[in-house]
């Protein structure tokens, strides 16, 4: 749980019921928002089944609700979780109403996911990859802890084409 200045941050398993809320999310915007949100893995506009293929059936990580006094305000995903390296991929964080973006939600979100994978997985570097068009994840997860893989960059094919894009790393006691 983290403290916010508006209330509490905090996770809970992601429920299909949940799927419609975050469809709701993700066509309320443009393809290319989503573009950045799923990468390649689903078109817009979003679906259940997409939802499911995104969703459902992970073997080695996690998909969360993000919630805020309770009520859900956003999603991400812990993917990837390797023991024999203790690394992990943090991917499609998301904060969906307008009106919780921008206010530190985010950060706070990814800062108890962290939290999760190292204290609770064992994982000591969890990744993840941002196009460099999308600021305020960069700023999120910056905020958060992340920092640029030096080295690490390039054109990341999603959907809508290809763009400018980097990878970040979080190393647990940093």
């Amino acid at each position: 749980m983290q403290k916010h200045h508006d209330g509490y941050i905090e996770l809970r398993p992601l429920r299909r019921a949940d799927y419609t809320r975050i469809i709701n999310w993700v066509n309320s915007e443009s393809g290319e928002f989503m573009a950045q949100w799923t990468g390649q893995d689903a078109s817009y506009p979003l679906t259940v089944e997409q939802m499911e293929a995104l969703y459902e059936g992970i073997s080695n990580g996690f998909s969360y609700a993000v919630t805020l006094d309770g009520d859900m305000i956003g999603t991400a995903q812990l993917l990837s979780i390797d023991q024999s390296t203790k690394t992990a991929v943090l991917a499609r964080v998301l904060i969906g109403a307008k009106e919780h973006r921008n206010k530190g939600y985010g950060s706070s979100a990814v800062r108890e996911i962290l939290t999760l994978a190292y204290s609770g997985l064992g994982v000591s570097t969890v990744f993840l990859r941002v196009l460099n068009s999308n600021a305020g994840a960069i700023k999120c997860y910056m905020n958060a802890g992340f920092k640029p893989v030096q080295g690490k960059s390039g054109i990341m094919g999603y959907r809508a084409g290809e763009q400018k894009g980097h990878y970040m790393a979080a190393h647990a006691g940093e």
